[in-house]
């Protein structure tokens, strides 16, 4: 799902369900795609999901999905299926697109048009086959940011200057512009289809304007909306470094999304 320098979203397989009366049902929570994809990502939509925000991406777990784990790639289609052979997710009604699926659980991208509703009722389809109905409350925002751990430290690293992963070894400078990568960060600017990759060079920002600071100061937010290329669920974020550190360390950056608050640790470097 992310470009190639950067990293790929993964298939996150799960343990067989044993308990169902009913072949295909859902469980009552989801989590974002951004946890399930083999990073370990943090933000305020993090585990137990019960809310979604217009065109976040989430993983529902499940029985009655079947086959092999199956992880599509847009940025190479230009597209994600509403249907994959015969199982569709329903919200409110209205097909989503898919991201993965697996045994126990399926990945689908959650239409703009559910803004402004106050919840969405979400069912699994498989062969005319159709689940019970799981309940989300509709958010504004979720935001959850892409990270992974690289070391024994416990800091998880998320933060990019161009394509290249900012780490203790390897920080932000007073200046750069750093990227963050998040899912669930709301409406746009105008609503697109969110199972369709975005056009490249045609920046699209987030209708929720997005302030940060970092180091006790404001830092500039230079863009806060879609990635080119990829669909418009997934964010990025761009931000400079407003000031020198005392001393070298891992500071942490406070996004807010009109209110929301999520602190994201970066590395800074002394210049």
């Amino acid at each position: 799902m992310l470009r190639a320098d950067i990293g790929a979203i993964f298939a996150v397989d799960l343990p067989p369900m044993t308990d169902s009366r009913n072949p295909i049902c859902l469980e009552k929570h989801a989590e974002s795609f951004a946890q399930t994809d083999g990073f370990g990502s943090q933000g305020l939509g993090s585990y137990a999901r019960t809310n979604a925000a217009p065109g976040d991406m989430l993983t529902f777990f499940g029985a009655g999905v079947a086959g092999e784990p199956v992880r599509f790639e847009p940025e190479k289609t230009g597209s994600i299926p509403k249907d994959y052979r015969g199982m569709r997710v329903l919200i409110d009604g209205e097909p989503a697109g898919i991201l993965s699926v697996g045994p126990q659980r399926v990945s689908v991208a959650f239409p703009y048009s559910i803004a402004g509703k106050d919840s969405v009722g979400v069912v699994m389809e498989v062969a005319g086959l159709r689940s019970n109905e799981v309940r989300m409350r509709v958010a504004g925002i979720a935001p959850v940011y892409l990270s992974r751990q690289l070391d024994s430290t416990g800091y998880l690293y998320g933060v990019y200057r161009g394509s290249e992963l900012l780490t203790a070894e390897n920080p932000a400078y007073v200046g750069d512009e750093v990227t963050i990568y998040l899912t669930g960060g709301g409406e746009l600017e105008r609503a697109l289809d969110p199972s369709t990759i975005t056009k490249t060079g045609e920046p699209l920002r987030l209708r929720t304007t997005v302030t940060a600071r970092m180091l006790d100061s404001a830092a500039e937010v230079t863009y806060a909306g879609v990635v080119g290329g990829q669909l418009p669920g997934l964010t990025q974020i761009n931000i400079k470094v407003p000031v020198n550190p005392a001393t070298p360390a891992w500071t942490a950056l406070a996004l807010d999304f009109g209110g929301s608050f999520i602190l994201i640790p970066v590395p800074v470097g002394q210049r």
